[in-house]
């Protein structure tokens, strides 16, 4: 098979890919670092089954992940995955706080940080069905 060169494509995509997911990696740094705070924080926003042991996983799931598709290995996948978690995230973290909310400013800064966080599944989702270029370790 016939290697093909890289090009400028493959360049933006690296780029794509590390911006995307340096959010969710600095986030799941936290949860891990600072796990019992995550976890109370989690139970405040009435997220389910709200403990250090689910900070703990959601810490390593975004790093993990992060990781994955900053690397490019399972790129897709890895992708995806992170694409579907952001979606209940955005409803406890942003959605469900505006919807709750009487303060106009609270309801306006959820609902734009909301918009921001269905804009990185949305990057997240690109990846997914662009692949991650040459300059990865799947190297497609």
């Amino acid at each position: 098979m016939k290697q093909r060169k890289a090009s400028g494509r493959d360049l933006i995509l690296l780029m794509a890919r590390v911006v995307i997911v340096s959010g969710l990696l600095v986030s799941g740094y936290k949860k891990l670092a600072f796990a019992p705070g995550a976890a109370e924080y989690l139970a405040r926003m009435d997220v389910p089954f709200a403990s250090v042991a689910l900070a703990y996983v959601l810490g390593v799931l975004e790093v993990a992940g992060a990781l994955a598709v900053m690397a490019g290995w399972r790129t897709r996948v890895a992708a995806a995955v992170l694409a579907a978690y952001i979606i209940p995230v955005t409803w406890f973290a942003h959605l469900s706080v505006a919807w709750a909310s009487g303060d106009l400013m609270v309801k306006d800064q959820e609902t734009y940080d909301s918009l921001k966080s269905l804009g990185i599944a949305a990057g997240l989702l690109l990846v997914s069905v662009a692949g991650p270029g040459r300059h990865s370790v799947d190297g497609n």
